[in-house]
């Protein structure tokens, strides 16, 4: 049975839920999990930063994000949990957190496909107009296109992406720890200040 092509505004509808998900926590515990799994390449510094800023707050805050194919909203922990059950009987599976995050990264990289070559780009940062002739192509179109220009623009804004949501994150994540290092210490010196005030009186 032939694949039932999507229509212009069912496609649009799932760019809006696509983009939701690259700016919210599936895409945060997507990048922790993407550089948990290169963690020779960022250290264990970086690590326990990003589960302090990241993780652990997205947890908090209730990690789920929607479906861009059926508009459902998904709990990763859950929905890892469920696929796990054994012989399909309730409260059989086993579920580790590493595996929760991984689906995470699955989540925001069909996301990366639903979303158009500006988008992306302008998730980067980028400021300037993609070409017009193929800004608004939605990126899986883009990498399976015989259009050669836009195969390599393509591989082009999603290297970018995929390099700035790590770093990016990374840098950020150690900048929080820093601050909150530096804020401790300010901290520390107004209590010693009190305490020997207190012993002057």
């Amino acid at each position: 049975m032939a694949k039932q092509e999507l229509t212009k505004a069912q496609k649009e509808k799932r760019r809006d839920i696509a983009l939701k998900n690259l700016k919210g926590t599936v895409a945060r515990l997507g990048v922790v999990y993407n550089i948990h799994a290169a963690k020779q390449d960022f250290g264990e510094a970086v690590n326990a930063a990003l589960e302090q800023s990241v993780y652990k707050p997205a947890l908090a805050e209730g990690a789920s994000y929607t479906d861009p194919k059926t508009g459902e909203k998904v709990n990763p922990f859950a929905s890892v949990a469920e696929s796990a059950r054994v012989g399909g009987q309730r409260y059989t599976g086993n579920v580790s957190e590493l595996q929760a995050i991984q689906s995470c990264a699955v989540a925001e990289q069909e996301s990366i496909n639903y979303v158009t070559l500006q988008d992306l780009a302008g998730l980067v940062g980028y400021k300037g107009q993609v070409p017009k002739a193929i800004a608004g192509m939605y990126v899986e179109d883009a990498v399976s296109s015989k259009n050669p220009f836009a195969k390599k623009v393509a591989a082009l804004i999603i290297g970018s992406y995929q390099q700035n949501s790590l770093f990016g994150a990374a840098s950020k994540a150690l900048g929080e720890v820093a601050s909150k290092t530096s804020k401790g210490l300010e901290g520390a010196i107004k209590a010693v200040e009190q305490e020997l005030a207190g012993k002057a009186a």
